[in-house]
């Protein structure tokens, strides 16, 4: 009896033992693949997605824990705006992944949070450089659709939490900025339950999504700034209308003064020689 307890006692631990080898192959496994993979698809797919240059250095994962660290990542701009600099560069993205996730149809990112990255926000011919952004995006889900290649189980995204924290934008508009390129300071963006509503978003309406909610920030700050330079070059111009108004009113006053001086001594003199 003793014996067979030890049998069963000796499976079980060997069971165990097996199952715990399995489990540390598979973070390995995770470790050394999803880097690779995360890094590739980011590097492939996002110039494909977006039409424009996308890049990502490095991935730091700890799989266990679902964090993942995106380092160096930067979006380009499009033909015809700045290509010398990106539109959008920061030096690292934090996500925190439920990784149980991975194996479902919906992938659920508790948060992601990007800080001070720097965004460069271009208008040229009443059009900016994220519009093409988006317009990009519409057209890659439209070729999607047409060919048929969206796929009914195809995996959706929800966000319980997006930051994007001490942005530095450099905005450049033909009517706000002259031509020039102006710093512009703008509030964090905080998003909630992005794709919640509906069971989960499609990667290309989450990156909308964020667009949109980013561009309107911007754009509703150079306004603000562009009202303000307008607000102090019409004050400038009223006050130099105001100024040149009150010389007129004095040069009119003088000569009128002088011609009633001109008058009296003209009188005084007639009545001298009368």
């Amino acid at each position: 009896m003793a014996s067979k307890k030890k049998s069963m006692k000796s499976r079980v631990l060997k069971i165990a033992a097996v199952a715990l080898g399995v489990v540390v192959l598979l973070v390995a496994g995770l470790i050394v693949f999803i880097n690779p993979i995360v890094k590739n698809t980011v590097n492939v797919g996002g110039p494909l997605m977006l039409g424009v240059p996308v890049k990502i250095e490095t991935v730091s994962i700890s799989p266990i824990r679902g964090k993942f660290e995106l380092k160096k990542f930067s979006v380009g701009n499009p033909e015809n705006y700045a290509t010398d600099k990106a539109l959008f560069a920061v030096d690292s993205i934090h996500v925190d992944m439920d990784m149980k996730s991975l194996f479902g149809n919906v992938l659920h990112i508790r948060k992601i949070q990007i800080d001070a990255p720097q965004i460069s926000y271009e208008v040229k011919g009443g059009k900016s450089n994220f519009d093409v952004l988006m317009e990009n995006l519409g057209e890659n889900e439209k070729k999607k659709k047409d060919k048929k290649e969206k796929d009914a189980a195809e995996k959706k995204v929800i966000i319980d939490e997006f930051q994007l924290n001490g942005a530095r934008v450099s905005l450049t508009h033909p009517i706000w900025t002259v031509g020039k390129t102006l710093p512009l300071p703008i509030p964090s963006i905080t998003r909630r339950d992005i794709g919640k509503d509906k069971g989960g978003a499609s990667p290309v309406e989450v990156m909308m999504t964020i667009l949109t909610e980013l561009g309107n920030v911007i754009v509703n700050a150079g306004k603000v700034i562009g009202d303000g330079v307008k607000d102090a070059a019409k004050a400038v111009g009223d006050g130099a209308k105001d100024a040149v108004k009150a010389v007129g009113e004095g040069a009119k006053d003088a000569v009128k003064a002088v011609g009633e001086g001109a008058k009296d001594a003209a009188k005084s003199l007639k009545n001298i020689f009368k």
